[in-house]
């Protein structure tokens, strides 16, 4: 049952902030497309594509996952992403969903307050949550933050622009083979929950790309979850839960990882690997003030960053990696089309995209298909019910403050023919939401998407 309501939780999650994105998405690609035009701040490679390990399943669970565009230069992943993050922590991360970045920039300000490096590359950057707390915190720096997916980078780009950080550079790019950086040409590289979504082609390749890259002396940091390796049997159990029940095949086997030996394979040396905790700085417009400068639970949580200052060791003797050839990168990468040749979305569309399913075979948890059906429709109508009489409680209150409607003014009100039709749809995405697992199986019918197993066995084997 645990399992169930966390699952249809997830779906709501997403569900809620896409309704969202959805009503005003015009809005938003127009302020998008306004700070892309012309800049050179915004690189994007159409020759680009997504590798399996992405493509395989909508990580998270999020319809579209990070890429899919519905029509020309929609951002609809990226918005709901952003604004299902905030959700998801609570606020936890701050406004701005930032606290991975601004962990980062105050343990080096405070651990290595020498340290000013002069290029940051950031990758599998999203929207730029974490990349730019460091443009901001390195002013004087070149901040390059690299991603496959189109719509998350032209949305992250113009996050940059209305925060007015200018240091930084978007680049969609497959991290795998970046020949157009030279050979240690950054002084710090990092990623910020990116590891888990590798497969295990993929993440030697990067790490390899990143061995190549970065400076010698330069620091190479990774936030991360902790590794399974002297963790107790329940909490191991605990986390792989996302593995099978929330579309995160990597996530199990990556934690299983010894990365010590992986570090050394890719051409580092393991010596010099080191684990953290990173406090997260804590939004005081959200939560006050901290109590402690470490942990502050349920306000300031501790990142686990795993990392190595290259050549920090004086055994160092690792030789560079060959960069990838671009016809192996291509043998890993999906050829897929996915952007939808239209201008604009109808009002129908967009009520059938707010329920879509997530790419990647459902679980179901309870002994009959039908009993968890209901549960979510149940769950659902709960959570309708529950917004609507608070947005009712408050409507009343304002009406009978102002003195502007007298006793049953409500109950004789004919609505016009355009508010009925407004109406009309309002009804229609109502019942979207409430019958969204209905869509999502008649989604999986048709879609014959793999299990996460199947997705396991193809791409965490060396």
């Amino acid at each position: 049952m645990w399992s169930a309501l966390r699952r249809n939780t997830m779906e709501m999650r997403h569900q809620a902030a896409r309704s969202q994105v959805l009503g005003q998405i015009e809005n938003i690609v127009e302020k998008v497309d306004k700070a892309c035009e012309g800049n050179a701040n915004i690189q994007l490679d159409s020759s680009v594509s997504i590798p399996p390990n992405v493509g395989s399943v909508d990580i998270h669970c999020q319809p579209g996952c990070y890429y899919q565009e519905y029509f020309e230069n929609d951002v609809t992943v990226a918005a709901s992403y952003d604004l299902g993050l905030f959700v998801t922590t609570a606020g936890l991360l701050g406004a701005l969903s930032d606290g991975g970045g601004q962990g980062i920039a105050n343990w080096l300000k405070t651990q290595y307050p020498d340290f000013s490096p002069k290029r940051i590359l950031d990758i599998g950057c999203t929207v730029g949550h974490n990349a730019l707390p460091l443009a901001q915190h390195f002013p004087d720096a070149q901040v390059i933050a690299v991603d496959v997916a189109r719509p998350s980078l032209r949305y992250a780009h113009a996050r940059a622009a209305s925060l007015g950080i200018e240091n930084i550079q978007f680049v969609q790019a497959n991290a795998e083979e970046l020949s157009q950086y030279d050979d240690g040409s950054f002084d710090l590289i990092t990623t910020s929950m990116f590891l888990h979504e590798l497969s295990h082609q993929s993440l030697p390749k990067i790490l390899k790309t990143i061995h190549r890259l970065l400076a010698d002396g330069g620091l190479n940091l990774h936030l991360e979850q902790p590794q399974y390796v002297g963790m107790d049997v329940y909490q191991q159990f605990i986390r792989d839960w996302d593995t099978y029940f929330n579309n995160e095949p990597y996530w199990g086997p990556m934690h299983e990882l010894d990365l010590a030996k992986v570090f050394a394979e890719c051409g580092f040396d393991p010596n010099d690997l080191f684990d953290v905790g990173v406090v997260s700085k804590v939004d005081e417009k959200i939560f006050g003030k901290p109590k402690s400068d470490g942990e502050d639970y349920g306000r300031s949580p501790v990142w686990n960053a795993i990392g190595l200052w290259k050549g920090q060791s004086a055994n160092n003797g690792a030789k560079k990696s060959a960069k990838n050839s671009a016809k192996e990168n291509a043998n890993m990468s999906e050829n897929a089309a996915w952007v939808i040749q239209k201008k604009h979305l109808s009002d129908a569309e967009k009520v059938n995209l707010a329920g879509t399913k997530a790419k990647g075979q459902r679980p179901y948890f309870l002994a009959q298909k039908q009993t968890e059906q209901a549960l979510s429709v149940a769950m659902s109508l709960a959570m309708e019910l529950s917004v609507t009489k608070e947005r009712l409680a408050s409507l009343e209150c304002l009406l009978a403050d102002k003195g502007i409607i007298e006793k049953g003014e409500l109950d004789g009100y004919q609505p016009s023919k355009d508010e009925v039709a407004k109406r009309s749809l309002e009804t229609q995405a109502y019942l979207a939401r409430v019958l969204r697992i209905m869509q999502q199986d008649k989604e999986e019918l048709e879609s014959n998407d793999p299990d996460m197993q199947t997705v396991q066995d193809a791409l965490t084997k060396w």
